[in-house]
């Protein structure tokens, strides 16, 4: 069994991911992590070399591998999981959970971030850098919303606490886990 996390960045799919992993003793896989160690080269710097079409490809290319994981946990890029095809291969190859935070949120977050993200940088750098992340993020989750709800699964961290958070996360994989998984599996 895979189960595929998606959503905008900054939601919390790493995070959420591996603690995730854990709770179900599956194995963790960050697909931007696993991008750069694997092309000897950062995400950004993709981006910037070759253009987001060109890292679109190779994500897409990594994505695919992760059909040879088992009992895994897979965190994708927020990007990742945007066209149809990709939507519907994960799927087909696992359970798709979309990690849904508001806007105040995300912007919040990703204020606090490194930095290291070629879709926001320019927002970043502006001399508002709030206002402008917040136009960007909106413009983007616009556009994004609709694929990201063609996931199996929506959650919406409680914030609360991360460990609320992640309990809640594993009770709603689970069931869906316990649903399609076969009766042999079960234990």
């Amino acid at each position: 069994m895979r189960v595929y996390l998606t959503g905008f960045m900054g939601s919390g799919k790493t995070v959420l991911g591996v603690r995730l992993a854990d709770k179900l003793s599956f194995g963790f896989v960050d697909l931007d992590a696993q991008i750069e160690s694997v092309e000897g080269r950062s995400i950004p710097s993709i981006f910037e070399a070759e253009g987001e079409r060109t890292f679109r490809r190779i994500e897409r290319k990594h994505l695919r591998l992760t059909r040879g994981l088992q009992d895994h946990v897979i965190a994708v890029g927020g990007g990742a999981l945007l066209s149809w095809r990709a939507m519907r291969w994960a799927r087909r190859n696992g359970v798709v959970v979309f990690i849904d935070v508001p806007i105040d949120e995300l912007v919040r977050r990703l204020l606090e971030s490194d930095g290291g993200r070629p879709l926001i940088a320019e927002a970043l750098a502006e001399d508002e850098p709030e206002s402008a992340l917040r136009s960007r993020v909106t413009r983007m989750m616009r556009v994004r919303r609709p694929a990201y709800e063609r996931a199996d699964l929506t959650f919406r961290p409680g914030q609360e606490s991360l460990d609320q958070d992640v309990l809640a996360l594993e009770r709603l994989v689970r069931s869906r886990i316990d649903r399609s998984e076969d009766p042999d599996r079960r234990g």
